[in-house]
């Protein structure tokens, strides 16, 4: 396999974690009209990180378990973490 590939794999498999922890954030700030708060963008960075740090060990959690990525339940489990992420991250404030 030659860095080409490498890169590929790697970043297909940490892709949907991007993609939720990138989009929840800005879909919270767009429904309770926070997106234009100076304040926001402080706290949809850190969102982004602590729901990509979640996501992440998802994904790696469900590779270790299931021997293989992509599986539904993995993903599942993903939109499950990062949700209660969010939630405990909303209780901190």
């Amino acid at each position: 396999m030659n860095f080409l590939y490498f890169v590929n794999h790697f970043l297909n498999f940490f892709l949907p974690g991007i993609f939720v922890a990138f989009l929840l954030p800005f879909l919270h700030a767009l429904f309770t009209r926070k997106l234009l708060v100076k304040n926001s963008l402080r706290s949809i960075k850190s969102q982004f990180i602590t729901n990509l740090g979640f996501a992440t060990a998802t994904l790696i959690f469900g590779l270790v378990i299931f021997g293989r990525d992509g599986k539904m339940m993995t993903y599942l489990a993903m939109i499950i973490a990062v949700a209660l992420a969010q939630v405990w991250r909303k209780s901190k404030i």
